[in-house]
Formats: C-alpha cells, sequence, structure tokens
C-alpha cells in the first residue's frame, strides 16, 4: 500500500510538472508508466509495435498539449484509458487499412481479369451467334439428314449401325450424311 502510495504521488507530481513544461517530470511520467502502458496495451492489440507506436504517440500529446492538460486525480488510470483508446482507435484505423487494401487489391486483381472477362463474353457471344447459324442450318436439313447427322456424330454410331436404324443400306447412309454436311457448309459461306 505504502509502494501504490508513493508511485501515486509521484505520478502526480509528475504530471503538474509536465504541465509546467518541466522535462525531467515529463521523462519521469514516462519512465514510471511505461512498463505497464505497455503490458496493458499489448494485452489489447498483441503487436509489439502498435503498443509502442501509442505509447509513444500518447507521450507526444502530452507535451505538445502540456499548457492545456489539466490536473488529474488518478494519473495511472487517465493514462490506461488514454493508452486504450488510442490502441483502439490504432486497430480500427488498420482494420479499415486492411478492408481498404483488399477492395482495391479486388478491384486491380477484377481489372487484370477483364481484358480476360471482356475476351470470355466476345466468346461467348461469337459460339451463341455459330451455334445459332447451326440450328438455322439444321432446320433447312431433312429429316432424315438430320436423323442421320445425330446417329453418327452425337451418338457415335457407325455406317453399319445407322442403316439397321433407318432401315436403308450403308451406301444410302454416306450419302445421306455427305449431302447434309455439304448443304451445312453451303450455308455458311460468306
Amino acid at each position: 500500500m505504502i509502494e501504490q502510495k508513493s508511485w501515486h504521488i509521484r505520478d502526480r507530481k509528475n504530471w503538474e510538472a509536465l504541465k509546467n513544461s518541466n522535462k525531467k517530470g515529463f521523462n519521469s511520467l514516462l519512465k514510471d508508466n511505461y512498463t505497464i502502458l505497455y503490458n496493458f496495451s499489448y494485452k489489447i492489440c498483441k503487436s509489439k509495435s502498435i503498443s509502442e507506436d501509442c505509447i509513444q504517440d500518447l507521450f507526444i500529446y502530452l507535451w505538445e498539449n502540456k499548457n492545456k492538460l489539466e490536473s488529474v486525480a488518478f494519473v495511472r488510470s487517465y493514462l490506461l484509458k488514454s493508452i486504450k483508446r488510442r490502441v483502439l482507435r490504432e486497430l480500427k484505423v488498420q482494420q479499415q487499412n486492411i478492408e481498404r487494401s483488399n477492395f482495391w487489391q479486388l478491384n486491380r486483381t477484377l481489372d487484370a481479369e477483364e481484358p480476360h472477362i471482356e475476351q470470355k463474353i466476345i466468346e461467348k457471344e461469337s459460339i451463341d451467334s455459330k451455334t445459332h447459324s447451326i440450328h438455322i442450318q439444321l432446320e433447312k436439313l431433312s429429316d432424315r439428314q438430320k436423323e442421320a447427322l445425330d446417329l453418327k456424330y452425337f451418338c457415335g454410331l457407325s455406317y453399319k449401325e445407322i442403316a439397321e436404324i433407318m432401315e436403308i443400306n450403308e451406301q444410302s447412309v454416306a450419302n445421306v450424311l455427305r449431302r447434309a454436311i455439304v448443304a451445312l457448309k453451303e450455308g455458311f459461306q460468306p
């Protein structure tokens, strides 16, 4: 209890010395409270650099604003509350920076992929256009030609199997397929 009273009294004297621009009092206040402020801030943020930076910023603020400081009954409590606010503010800023960085990184990624995406869209439109053209050309074919193409190219059947299914001879299957392919090619001539 005596030790607690002595640092409490010493902190109040150093605080008053700080308010009067006394560097020795300022340095003693920093030295006497650095470890407790560091440990407290580190528990909040788990970062050595943030803890050290916030303590430094707090004491710079105190020195720069020494003429505006009011008397404080519990200096250590004041310093602990101040360091807590600074650490939490710094963590919030860092979180916002991370979010902003992630946002810009995502935008850069999308921008980098944009030509790729545009190319994909162009390719899809081209394929859609060709598919539409093929459908139009297929509609011009006879039902027999469509059936032969379907059995040969989509079902993978041989001429003999197609002949059996369509009840025609193999030479007729070859002729129907040849005429269908010629008709499709002619439909795509410019």
